[in-house]
């Protein structure tokens, strides 16, 4: 009877081994767990990584650090998210190549490494190269992201690799976001220009805020002021406003010098897009009406119930 009972123990058991093991290989993704000891592609130090290019889809980003701060310098000229550069190259640093997942080419879409998915970052020390690899797609776990060399079939699985550290939708959520930063207490007054309409709102020196000589609404214009603290874009445009164009709105912050905003509108009253030209930069922003309208207040706003 004890025997018997054995033996059913050991059929059991060997039923449940059989079933882990085609559970693990019906999804046709894992094929080796093949411990690598931390093993990394090449070894990197921090302070001497200087540039980074990213190639997808045909397309090509190249990042750069340039006295002292990151920036884009291909495929335009323009200021990278300093905390995203300092992201990616913790993870460059610190990552380890934790299994190895497939050395099959059949295999190597179900990880992410086909046309349009895949991503190719190649690192620069001190202005030499240090090597590229490819990048797929990221797992449900946190900071664990399918990686390959170029040259060969083999996946590995990433430890500590964030595939949206270097993974954006966009190359351009790379750039950096602020357009203007200034303390909205150093700030003396808003000029407004609407064509059919100019005010100027002005701070005094205990923060109260006047248009003339009547008190303007502390919270509406207080509101206001304080969007210069840290004016963010939402989006960019890549190109030239046409000679001559005439701007739906203008705005001058005046404050230890004058910093001219002009505003150009499209779209109908209930979808405004907004185009932002900011004097001493080259670049144009865009934004929606929400900003917009937060920005750009009327006489009658700003002075509320003092009116």
């Amino acid at each position: 009877m004890k025997n018997n009972k054995i033996l059913i123990y050991a059929v059991i058991l060997v039923g449940l081994v059989l079933i882990a093991y085609f559970l693990t290989k019906s999804d046709g993704r894992k094929d080796s767990t093949d411990k690598l000891k931390s093993e990394q592609f090449f070894k990197i130090d921090s302070a001497s990584v200087d540039k980074l290019e990213f190639d997808k889809n045909g397309k090509k980003l190249t990042i750069a650090k340039v006295n002292g701060l990151w920036k884009i310098i291909e495929p335009v000229d323009y200021p990278v998210n300093q905390n995203f550069v300092a992201s990616a190259i913790s993870d460059l640093k610190n990552y380890y190549l934790e299994s190895v997942i497939s050395t099959n080419p059949a295999k190597k879409e179900n990880f992410g490494f086909n046309d349009t998915s895949i991503t190719k970052i190649t690192v620069y020390q001190n202005g030499q190269l240090s090597g590229s690899f490819l990048i797929g797609l990221g797992t449900s776990a946190p900071a664990q992201t399918y990686l390959k060399r170029v040259d060969t079939d083999t996946i590995f699985l990433a430890e500590k690799f964030l595939q949206n550290n270097f993974v954006k939708p966009s190359f351009s959520d790379w750039r950096d976001l602020l357009i203007f930063s200034v303390p909205s207490t150093s700030i003396k007054s808003l000029e407004y220009n609407f064509g059919d309409e100019s005010f100027t709102v002005r701070q005094d020196s205990i923060g109260s805020f006047y248009i003339g000589d009547v008190k303007a609404d502390s919270n509406v214009a207080s509101s206001v002021f304080s969007l210069f603290n840290a004016l963010n874009t939402q989006s960019f445009l890549d190109s030239t406003l046409a000679p001559g164009t005439k701007f739906h709105a203008t705005l001058r912050v005046n404050w230890d010098k004058n910093t001219d905003f002009n505003f150009l509108a499209s779209g109908d009253s209930t979808n405004t897009q907004y185009i932002l030209q900011v004097s001493g930069n080259n670049q144009l922003f865009k934004f929606d009406h929400n900003l917009g309208n937060m920005i750009l207040k009327r006489k009658a706003e700003f002075l509320g119930s003092n009116k």
